[in-house]
């Protein structure tokens, strides 16, 4: 079961922007990381065509009351958005 929590984006320097969104905590963790200059890696899950292979998470966002990863695809899609079961074995270092 995943926890959820609201997100908050500072902007300036007294204000804060809220989003009323469900966002799981490890989404919340891989935000603050990147965030603060960490590199996340994830590795593609069974329900991807690309499994087993590792991929660079780029952003992090709540869609439609899911959380999304913008990862790393290919170099026709070097960018794009998934849905997270789609990742496993999340990793910021």
């Amino acid at each position: 079961m995943k926890k959820f929590s609201y997100v908050c984006l500072g902007i300036a320097v007294s204000t804060s922007f809220c989003l009323n969104a469900a966002i799981s905590t490890e989404a919340l963790t891989v935000k603050h990381a990147l965030i603060n200059g960490k590199k996340c890696t994830a590795t593609w899950s069974a329900e991807s065509s690309k499994t087993g292979e590792v991929t660079e998470i780029l952003a992090v966002r709540e869609f439609d009351g899911k959380t999304q990863y913008q990862v790393f695809h290919s170099q026709d899609y070097p960018k794009m958005w998934t849905w997270d079961f789609r990742l496993n074995k999340i990793k910021c270092n």
